[in-house]
């Protein structure tokens, strides 16, 4: 599921790019700006950080260096990747709890808006489950 969210967020690019242009078009013809079209593009973007991220981790495309990790013994290596994963799945938590009380303290007229960080924490926190499960299996993750 997080793949396919992956490559939606992917689409999400031309549908930007399209708002952005209609949005200079429509400045250039008429003079004003279509407000709701930064509003938009700004959302989505958002969303297509979060869910290419998730997509990112479960894939394991992330940038990584493993040059020790390529060294240790297969029971070491489960021992890094529960490692790796706490230290990660604490920052995503850490991120995420921050994410609620900022959108607690701050909700009023653009509170759709701050509910997207936590969202995309725990959806980037899936992501690291996901892998983290691969891992442990043995099964290879693909390249991205």
């Amino acid at each position: 599921m997080i793949n396919r969210l992956g490559r939606v967020a992917g689409g999400l690019i031309p549908v930007m790019l399209g708002l952005v242009m209609l949005n200079i078009l429509i400045r250039l013809i008429f003079g004003y700006p279509l407000l709701w079209a930064g509003e938009l593009t700004k959302t989505l973007l958002l969303w297509m950080v979060f869910a290419g991220g998730a997509a990112g981790i479960v894939e394991g495309s992330h940038l990584r260096i493993d040059a020790l990790y390529s060294c240790l013994s297969q029971p070491l290596r489960k021992t890094a990747d529960w490692a790796s994963f706490l230290v990660g799945a604490a920052t995503l938590l850490y991120f995420t709890t921050s994410g609620c009380r900022f959108f607690l303290r701050y909700r009023g007229f653009r509170a759709w808006l701050y509910v997207i960080p936590p969202l995309g924490g725990l959806l980037l926190l899936a992501g690291a489950v996901e892998n983290l499960r691969h891992r442990l299996r043995n099964k290879v993750i693909p390249p991205g």
